[in-house]
Protein backbone atom coordinates (compact mmCIF):
# COMPACT_ATOMS: atom_id res chain seq x y z
CA UNK A 1 0.00 0.00 0.00
CA UNK A 2 2.94 2.25 -0.13
CA UNK A 3 2.78 2.69 -3.67
CA UNK A 4 2.79 5.98 -3.81
CA UNK A 5 6.45 6.85 -1.62
CA UNK A 6 8.31 4.40 -4.07
CA UNK A 7 7.01 6.54 -6.86
CA UNK A 8 7.84 10.17 -5.67
CA UNK A 9 11.31 8.79 -4.75
CA UNK A 10 11.98 11.11 -1.78
CA UNK A 11 13.92 10.49 0.97
CA UNK A 12 11.58 9.48 4.00
CA UNK A 13 11.61 11.68 6.58
CA UNK A 14 9.28 11.49 10.14
CA UNK A 15 6.16 14.34 10.13
CA UNK A 16 7.10 17.61 13.09
CA UNK A 17 3.98 17.58 13.98
CA UNK A 18 2.99 13.77 13.99
CA UNK A 19 0.38 12.75 16.55
CA UNK A 20 -0.12 9.09 15.10
CA UNK A 21 3.88 8.45 15.67
CA UNK A 22 4.33 5.30 17.55
CA UNK A 23 5.12 6.12 21.08
CA UNK A 24 8.80 5.03 21.71
CA UNK A 25 7.63 2.24 24.62
CA UNK A 26 6.37 -0.39 22.67
CA UNK A 27 2.83 -1.66 23.70
CA UNK A 28 2.00 -4.64 26.01
CA UNK A 29 2.34 -8.01 24.26
CA UNK A 30 4.16 -6.52 20.85
CA UNK A 31 7.51 -6.62 19.93
CA UNK A 32 9.70 -3.49 19.46
CA UNK A 33 9.42 -2.05 16.54
CA UNK A 34 11.00 1.09 14.79
CA UNK A 35 8.89 4.21 14.09
CA UNK A 36 7.68 4.26 10.67
CA UNK A 37 8.37 7.33 8.81
CA UNK A 38 6.51 9.20 6.16
CA UNK A 39 8.30 10.68 2.98
CA UNK A 40 8.62 14.79 3.45
CA UNK A 41 6.91 15.18 0.25
CA UNK A 42 3.64 12.76 1.54
CA UNK A 43 3.99 15.12 4.74
CA UNK A 44 3.35 18.02 2.80
CA UNK A 45 -0.36 16.82 1.91
CA UNK A 46 -1.29 15.27 5.75
CA UNK A 47 -3.73 18.70 5.58
CA UNK A 48 -5.08 18.46 1.90
CA UNK A 49 -6.16 15.69 0.55
CA UNK A 50 -7.00 17.68 -2.60
CA UNK A 51 -3.67 18.76 -3.32
CA UNK A 52 -2.78 14.53 -2.62
CA UNK A 53 -5.26 13.98 -5.05
CA UNK A 54 -3.67 16.12 -7.68
CA UNK A 55 -0.09 15.32 -7.01
CA UNK A 56 -0.20 12.15 -5.90
CA UNK A 57 -2.52 10.67 -8.70
CA UNK A 58 -2.63 13.61 -11.68
CA UNK A 59 -4.26 10.38 -13.88
CA UNK A 60 -7.33 9.70 -11.69
CA UNK A 61 -8.80 12.56 -12.85
CA UNK A 62 -9.46 15.92 -11.35
CA UNK A 63 -12.65 16.15 -8.51
CA UNK A 64 -15.68 17.93 -9.18
CA UNK A 65 -16.37 20.86 -6.90
CA UNK A 66 -18.57 18.79 -4.53
CA UNK A 67 -16.03 15.95 -4.16
CA UNK A 68 -13.30 18.99 -3.34
CA UNK A 69 -16.13 20.09 -0.96
CA UNK A 70 -16.39 16.32 0.50
CA UNK A 71 -12.13 16.00 0.88
CA UNK A 72 -12.34 19.27 2.51
CA UNK A 73 -14.38 18.68 5.22
CA UNK A 74 -12.90 15.23 5.40
CA UNK A 75 -9.58 16.18 6.63
CA UNK A 76 -10.91 19.18 8.78
CA UNK A 77 -14.42 17.25 10.38
CA UNK A 78 -14.00 14.20 12.38
CA UNK A 79 -17.32 12.95 11.13
CA UNK A 80 -18.70 13.58 7.66
CA UNK A 81 -22.02 12.41 6.58
CA UNK A 82 -22.57 12.20 2.26
CA UNK A 83 -25.90 11.69 0.90
CA UNK A 84 -26.04 11.48 -3.12
CA UNK A 85 -27.61 9.96 -5.95
CA UNK A 86 -26.37 6.97 -7.56
CA UNK A 87 -23.30 7.78 -9.18
CA UNK A 88 -22.32 11.07 -8.19
CA UNK A 89 -18.83 10.67 -7.26
CA UNK A 90 -18.98 9.59 -3.65
CA UNK A 91 -16.70 5.92 -3.97
CA UNK A 92 -14.38 7.79 -5.84
CA UNK A 93 -14.01 10.48 -3.18
CA UNK A 94 -13.70 7.64 -0.34
CA UNK A 95 -10.83 5.46 -2.57
CA UNK A 96 -8.41 8.80 -3.01
CA UNK A 97 -9.60 9.87 0.78
CA UNK A 98 -8.42 6.69 1.86
CA UNK A 99 -5.33 6.55 0.60
CA UNK A 100 -4.55 10.10 1.12
CA UNK A 101 -5.17 8.93 4.80
CA UNK A 102 -2.72 5.71 4.54
CA UNK A 103 -0.25 7.24 2.49
CA UNK A 104 0.23 10.75 5.01
CA UNK A 105 -0.37 9.03 8.26
CA UNK A 106 2.71 6.32 9.69
CA UNK A 107 0.59 2.89 10.73
CA UNK A 108 -3.01 4.09 9.88
CA UNK A 109 -5.53 1.74 9.21
CA UNK A 110 -8.89 1.84 7.73
CA UNK A 111 -12.20 -0.17 7.81
CA UNK A 112 -14.45 0.00 4.97
CA UNK A 113 -17.81 -1.24 5.81
CA UNK A 114 -21.44 -1.03 3.27
CA UNK A 115 -24.30 -2.77 3.67
CA UNK A 116 -23.72 -6.02 1.69
CA UNK A 117 -20.17 -7.53 0.31
CA UNK A 118 -20.87 -6.63 -3.48
CA UNK A 119 -20.77 -2.92 -2.53
CA UNK A 120 -17.31 -3.76 -0.77
CA UNK A 121 -15.87 -5.55 -3.29
CA UNK A 122 -16.52 -2.34 -6.09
Amino acid sequence: MRLLRNLLHRAAKPHEADDDAPSAKPRKGRAATRPVAVSESLALFRDDPVAFVAHALPNAGAPYPKQTEMMRLAANERRVSVVGCNASGKDWTLARLILWWVETRPRAKVVVIAPTQRQIER
